[in-house]
């Protein structure tokens, strides 16, 4: 992932049954009282916020190895991101869909991770999110599949710059996904996005097909060395 000697995200991805006893209890011990997982209506909303919790620890431990404390403690930022306590050179992304969790960990830099389910993709939504190049290549048989590519390095590259759904998606458009792993190609002048953010240059992109719930999830990974 990424370009050979470059740093990359260290990225994760798990479905509630394949997070054990022991990384849940890890999960359970660092989380905020207002974290706690009996405050969701549904237990699988509940199941899934725990595995992210506890896919966190298992990156921290890959990327930073086991913590002093036997576990990695986590503080909320204003905007609702997640940090590690102490550790303010390490940045975390988190997404979940259908019953798959992502979780992406960056040491340097600024990371962000999108997983969405194949069948959950809705091209008709296509306009608003897309650049007209980026529309014009979903008219064949694999257009759902486009669609997600797009909209998971969209939503990724969104959070590494904080913006979350802020970012104006129709304003930042990606190479063909027909013709090889997508890279940057455009952003409009339109587009809110913090000036660094601009330069393609400045920016690492992968994308990836894994096995959610429901079947076929995008995976989507952006980072940038600059903070």
């Amino acid at each position: 992932m990424g370009n050979p000697g470059e740093p990359a995200p260290e990225v994760w991805v798990a479905t509630p049954a394949e997070i054990g006893d022991e990384q849940f209890a890890a999960a359970w011990k660092v989380m905020l009282p207002a974290e706690r997982a009996d405050r969701f209506a549904f237990d699988r909303d509940a199941a899934l916020f725990v595995t992210a919790r506890g896919l966190i620890q298992e990156v921290l431990q890959g990327l930073l190895g086991e913590s002093p404390a036997g576990a990695w403690r986590l503080e909320p930022g204003r905007s609702g991101r997640l940090f590690v306590s102490g550790r303010p050179d390490i940045d975390i992304s988190i997404s979940h869909t259908h019953g798959l969790v992502g979780v992406a960990a960056f040491q340097g830099g600024r990371c962000g991770v999108d997983v969405e389910s194949l069948r959950s993709a809705v091209p008709d939504f296509g306009p608003s999110v897309l650049t007209p190049r980026e529309a014009a290549t979903l008219s064949g048989p694999d257009g759902a599949e486009g669609f997600v590519t797009y909209w998971t390095l969209k939503e990724a590259m969104s959070k590494a710059v904080g913006n979350g759904l802020g970012m104006d998606f129709d304003q930042v458009g990606f190479t063909d996904f027909r013709q090889g792993p997508c890279g940057l190609a455009e952003v409009l002048p339109e587009a809110r996005l913090r000036e660094f953010s601009r330069r393609p240059q400045d920016w690492r992109f992968h994308h990836d097909w894994v096995q959610g719930n429901e079947g076929d999830t995008g995976l989507a990974v952006a980072w940038t060395f600059r903070k």
